[in-house]
């Protein structure tokens, strides 16, 4: 594949033939051009991995609705069934049993709602924290200058005098017709 200069180059090409100096002026400190290299680097091997924080995170959340479930809900459920009465108040019992069922089925579809939740939330954070990195990345990290060549002094006087004459001997010209 053939070289293409870009566009600065090219800019840069033409400023130089027309005489005077053309400068790269970093926009960045070394640190802070290190620190842009780092954080590259870091989304590159992050993106490779699949992205930042994993539902992995999810699972305190889990744990915590579980020990919720086991130590308020299942309690509850047997107290209020015991207190029922009737003839077979045993926790054994099928209604008992399909109390807990409904219970634990609803618990697992707040999980689920949950973890699609947590889900859309980190993704959410994920693509806000890209694009508040990418937004740094992406700057230009170098500016040029165009410092045109100060004329000499023959270059200025020639600039001044050459269209004064020129000036004065067409009026002269003209005169010496008209008159």
């Amino acid at each position: 594949m053939a070289f293409q200069p870009s566009g600065t180059d090219i800019q840069q090409s033409k400023l130089a033939k027309k005489g005077g100096t053309v400068t790269t002026i970093p926009n960045f400190t070394p640190d802070q051009m290190n620190w842009l290299k780092q954080l590259l680097s870091g989304l590159q091997s992050q993106y490779k991995q699949g992205g930042f924080a994993k539902e992995a995170n999810f699972h305190p959340i889990a744990k915590q609705a579980m020990t919720q479930f086991h130590t308020q809900t299942v309690p509850t459920l047997a107290e209020r069934f015991t207190s029922l009465g009737g003839s077979d108040t045993r926790l054994g019992n099928p209604s008992f049993a399909g109390a807990l069922g409904a219970a634990g089925a609803g618990l697992q579809e707040q999980l689920a709602a949950l973890k699609a939740q947590y889900g859309l939330q980190v993704n959410a954070q994920n693509q806000q924290a890209l694009q508040n990195l990418s937004s740094h990345a992406l700057q230009p990290q170098f500016q040029t200058a165009y410092q045109p060549e100060a004329p000499s002094f023959w270059k200025s006087l020639t600039g001044q005098v050459v269209p004064g004459v020129i000036s004065a001997a067409g009026t002269a010209a003209k005169a010496a017709l008209v008159g």
